[in-house]
This record gives structure tokens, sequence and C-alpha cells, in this order.
């Protein structure tokens, strides 16, 4: 059955860190479904391989990804899933702009999502992000939503959370200017990264810190935190 086993096969490869090659098995399966599959099974391979061309696209190709992300939501919902479908709004994607789908995603995923929890706390974050990345963010309103995360974060005592925070920050306190607050706030976040061993924040810390002192022309600098 290549429906079976492709979505296990794309699984798998997505486990084991291997993108490209589960990219295949999902494109594959999603050939072989029909048109009356049930509907969580097509969200699950859309969501599948979303999750595997995010990690193999070009920044100038995400758009590709971000299609099958909001087909895998798309369809969670009409399933009545409101769980996957907060999973799918969570998938990580590179911090692009024009992801205009990304923003709308998580403008509904937020409402899935009322309770002051920790998932919810997530989505306020990563909703910022986004809303200032595709130029709907109004200074005021955002960082109320900030406020609202960090009550969270504190609530949990959650150091993930609180990382995703300093990391994304608070358009009040900085009008905008994104590389003087990562700046300002790099070695703290690199700590609370690294004491978290997350090694996806402290890349991306990294990365931004690299691009900032590139910009500047201090390329020995650049080469470094790269």
């Amino acid at each position: 059955n290549v429906l079976k086993y492709s979505t296990i096969a794309g699984n798998h490869a997505l486990t084991v860190h291997a993108p490209s090659e589960a990219a295949i098995h999902f494109e594959r399966a999603l050939g072989a479904l029909s048109d009356t599959a049930p509907t969580p099974q097509k969200a699950e391979l859309h969501h599948g391989l979303a999750k595997s061309l995010a990690q193999i696209l070009s920044r100038g190709d995400l758009n590709k990804a971000e299609d099958q992300l909001r087909l895998a939501f798309g369809a969670y919902l009409e399933a009545g899933d409101t769980q996957s479908a907060i999973d799918v709004a969570l998938t990580y994607f590179p911090p692009v702009h024009d992801l205009l789908g990304m923003h709308e995603i998580l403008k509904k995923a937020v409402i899935l999502e009322p309770d002051q929890s920790l998932t919810r706390g997530n989505l306020l974050i990563e909703f910022v992000l986004r809303s200032v990345f595709v130029g709907k963010a109004d200074t005021d309103e955002m960082g109320s939503i900030v406020d609202e995360a960090r009550k969270i974060a504190e609530k949990f005592d959650d150091d993930p959370l609180r990382l995703k925070i300093l990391i994304n920050g608070d358009p009040r306190g900085r009008g905008y200017d994104r590389g003087g607050y990562l700046d300002s706030i790099h070695d703290e976040a690199l700590v609370l990264a690294s004491e978290l061993n997350d090694s996806a924040a402290e890349f991306i810390l990294c990365e931004l810190a690299a691009d900032r002192v590139l910009s500047k022309g201090d390329y020995n600098r650049a080469y470094q935190l790269a």
C-alpha cells in the first residue's frame, strides 16, 4: 500500500532529520490519496510535507511550505481537531518576512486557545513575531500581547517561553529596531539557550548576530559568529 508505507517512511525520515527524503515520501503519499480519504489523513500528510519543505527550501521559496501548512491547518479545523490545528500553527518556520499565511494561521490559532496556558503563551509570542514580519504590528497592541505571554511564562516558571520572549522582544521599547534590541539581550538569551540546551535558539541568536555585524562591515566577527 503506497499511501500507508509512504506515510510511515515520511514520518520516520522526519524523526531522523532527513527532510529531503521525508518530502519525497509525503509527496508520494499525497499523490496516492483518494478524494474520499478522511480529512485528518489529508491534514497529516500536508503537515508532514510542510515540515519537510520548511527545512529544505530556500527562504525565497518558503511560500510552498506555507501553502502546505495552510492546507493542514484548514483540514484539521474542518475535522474539528483543534489541538492538531494548534500544533500546525506552532510548526517551526525560519524567521523570514512576507509569510502572510503564517500570520493568518497564528491569528486564528490564538483564538482556539483562550485559556492562560503555555500553549497560548507560545502562540502569542509567535503571533507577535509574524505580525512584525508582515508589517501588521501595532506597537501598543503587540506590547500588550507580549505582556500576556510574559505573565504566562512567570505563572508556569517556564524558561523556554522566557527565551522566546527575549528573542522576539517587545515592540514598545525598541521602535522596531530589532537589531539594537537583539544586541542588548544577546548574551542573556545565549546563556539561557545554553542552559536549556536549545541548539536551535543558539543557532538563531548567532545567525542574527552575524547578520548584524556583517551589516556593519565587520567580516571577521561575522565569520566567528556564524
